[in-house]
């Protein structure tokens, strides 16, 4: 295969656009070019042509007018089209639009560049659109299609005859600051308000019985919103952006909420989901910062991906017996929270599902769930045989991993930045991916048993002088550790000390001032030998930095 130089290829390209304007300077605007043509002050497009009719649609102006006429018909090589269709108009320089008869359809994106246009006319004879005080309708107006951008005032009443509320019919309307929606009105349409960003509050009256997607996208000054009992579904991205938005009652009859419906949503404080919603979908409530209380209903069978990332104010979430999955990522970054409660009907749980929240102390389950468990608030499958997350802001400075785990889950300990000691069981043969990633105080990982197999970045972000402690004479620990290295940190033996059955304690002092405490039953401290005080956080192991204080410890019977 003949190869073509990068300047060869820059000298093709260049032929040919000469070409091409060689070819659009002979031809003229005036003639067909692949299918498109100028004619007067605007561009068409054929959609349909015979040896001497056809229809064309309307792609864009070519003059920054401020008065634009839509013709019926148009003439190009001989041809006679009938202008059927306007698709954009694409100025921003236009105030006032006259259709003519013969318009049939108009997109939703007609008029969308059109930030100065301030009325809309229709020929009296068109039978398929109308106008009533500049705004545009359908014949019937029970559709009002398009409300122009630059009309004058700050309050509209819909008329009566309204059903429906068309595609982007308010999309952009600046001045707007209030609108009546009347009783007749049974569906608003996909970015109806969309950017209506000085509109303060709306009444949807009960006969509406759909909110399309993106509805009322990007309203930044919207701060209450009235919804009908007759809603049944809310769309996409249909409040998103709402940062103003603080009240909102969802009616008891919407069975649906679609992703993204109050994304965006900083300023809502508190929303209560009805019984009749049964999905909590992707990135429903995702950065709504200051939302504190949520309740989800019994109903509510799966929360989705984002769900609540980034509502850095909700402080706890109960999740009822109702819901069986909840997606991944779906808690992240909620800065506040500190508590979790996971109920008895949850089967799957997604990958860090509740991670990067620095102030989570305590996941609970339910001990009816027979999927997963909780010990101490730590998130365990049934079994407990697998870790799956550590709370990221317990206070602990020691961990000690209850024996008969054998996994640590991708993510298990992430960012925990109180942990500082870990003792990892002889049980555990696999740590995930990213296990202690972020754990920024982690100083010393004690390995009981054989060394396990390691993912990526486990011990990504964690100090560079962590110290692996593996025991003394262990074969698979001597093969793995090269030049006192293990996982690029430094890893030296220590011998686990034996707890006798009568629950004495033993101890083992290392080179740094470590002393490890081993133990059963309940460890006490002293200043004296004689006043003892119970170490409520201390658990079969028990760390002690010698270089610090003296005191005595013993353990006694529980």
């Amino acid at each position: 295969m003949r190869r073509v130089s990068y300047k060869s290829l820059i000298c093709y390209c260049l032929i040919a656009l000469s070409f091409f304007c060689i070819s659009s300077d002979t031809l003229g605007w005036n003639k067909v070019y692949q299918d498109y043509f100028l004619a007067g002050d605007l561009y068409y497009q054929v959609l349909t042509r015979t040896d001497s009719t056809g229809t064309v649609a309307v792609m864009s102006a070519s003059r920054a007018d401020e008065t634009l006429t839509i013709p019926d018909f148009v003439e190009c090589d001989d041809i006679t089209y009938e202008v059927t269709e306007i698709r954009d108009l694409g100025t921003s320089a236009v105030k006032y639009v006259m259709i003519g008869s013969h318009l049939t359809a108009i997109t939703d994106y007609a008029f969308v560049s059109c930030d100065d246009l301030a009325e809309l006319s229709v020929s009296s004879d068109n039978l398929s659109y109308s106008s009533k005080d500049g705004i545009l309708f359908n014949k019937q107006q029970t559709v009002l299609v398009k409300y122009p951008k630059a009309r004058e005032g700050d309050f509209y009443a819909i008329p009566d005859t309204v059903v429906t509320i068309g595609r982007r019919a308010f999309e952009g309307c600046i001045n707007l600051t209030d609108i009546t929606i009347p009783d007749n009105v049974t569906s608003i349409d996909f970015g109806a308000f969309q950017g209506c960003s000085y509109l303060k509050n709306i009444v949807i009256p009960d006969s509406v019985t759909s909110i399309g997607g993106w509805a009322f996208m990007w309203c930044a000054g919207l701060t209450d919103v009235t919804l009908g009992k007759g809603i049944t579904s809310i769309g996409e991205s249909a409040f998103e952006s709402c940062s103003s938005l603080k009240h909102i009652t969802i009616p008891d009859n919407v069975t649906s909420i679609a992703p993204y419906a109050f994304d965006g949503c900083r300023s809502l404080e508190s929303i209560v989901i009805p019984n009749s919603v049964t999905t909590i979908s992707y990135s429903l409530f995702s950065s709504c910062v200051n939302l504190k209380n949520i309740t989800i209903p019994d109903s509510v069978t799966s929360i989705g991906i984002y769900a609540f990332i980034y509502c850095n104010s909700l402080e706890s979430i109960v999740i009822p017996d109702s819901v069986t999955s909840i997606a991944e990522d779906c808690f992240n970054w909620c800065n506040s929270l500190t508590n979790i409660t996971i109920g008895s009907g949850v089967v799957s749980i997604g990958k860090d599902a509740f991670q990067f929240n620095p102030n989570l102390t305590e996941i609970s389950v339910s001990e009816r769930n027979k999927v997963y468990s909780s010990v101490n608030g730590v998130l365990f499958n049934k079994d407990r045989t697998e870790l799956i997350q550590y709370p990221a802001g317990k206070k602990e400075a020691t961990y000690v991993i209850p024996d008969g785990v054998t996994s640590i889950g991708r993510s298990g300990i992430l960012e925990c930045s109180n942990l500082e000691n870990l003792i990892v069981p002889d049980s555990v043969i696999s740590i995930g991916e990213y296990s202690f990633e972020g754990c920024i105080h982690l100083s010393r990982v004690f390995y009981q048993g054989n060394v396990p197999s390691v993912g990526f970045y486990a011990y990504h972000g964690t100090p560079c002088t962590l110290i692996n402690y593996y025991p003394e004479g262990n074969p698979s620990w001597e093969a793995a550790v090269v030049d006192g290295q293990w996982q690029d940190k430094k890893a030296e033996t220590w011998n686990p000390p034996c707890c006798p059955e009568t629950g004495i304690g033993y101890s083992l002092c290392k080179e740094d001032g470590v002393l490890i405490l081993n133990f059963k039953g309940n460890l006490e401290e002293s200043v004296d030998a004689v006043n003892w005080r119970y170490i409520s956080d201390a658990h079969d192991f028990y760390i002690v930095d010698t270089t610090q204080h003296r005191k005595y410890y013993r353990a006694v019977a529980q």
